[in-house]
């Protein structure tokens, strides 16, 4: 069985979901490892990339150095595990097209089609590639 991390995000433009997929015994060992990782000093809580760029919240107050440093060593224990990535996204020009002409209500195509808005897309994308990339690794 396979467990998954996803997350999303959106810049006006692109809307965008990624993560992490594994087994869940790998997931197991992986986040003993990262918890780590993390309680290591310079210590964190939590990771979160934007915060490590902008030298804000968990890393208010470091050096840059010690950011890298921290990133490089959270990369090597993602690269230390069998996981892998999938993302998936639609630029909002073209979610918005797909709608744009229709004489349906926004709320009659949902109950209609069951997903009208970027994050149903996405999400619908992402877990075909994981069924996908699944399928391959099954040699199916």
């Amino acid at each position: 069985m396979v467990r998954a991390f996803f997350d999303e995000s959106d810049n006006g433009a692109i809307y965008l979901m990624g993560g992490w997929v594994a087994t869940v015994s790998v997931w197991e060992d992986f986040s003993d490892a990262w918890e780590m990782v993390l309680r290591s000093e310079p210590s964190i809580e939590y990771f979160k990339h934007h915060e490590a760029k902008s030298a804000s919240g968990q890393f208010l107050n470091w050096s840059t150095d010690q950011i890298q440093a921290k990133m490089l060593t959270l990369a090597g224990v993602i690269s230390d595990f069998e996981i892998y990535g999938i993302v998936g996204g639609i630029t909002l020009d073209t979610h918005a097209s797909v709608f744009a002409n229709s004489v349906l209500s926004r709320k009659q195509l949902q109950s209609m089609l069951g997903f009208t808005n970027p994050y149903q897309w996405c999400f619908h994308g992402v877990v075909a590639a994981v069924l996908q990339r699944q399928l391959r690794l099954a040699g199916c």
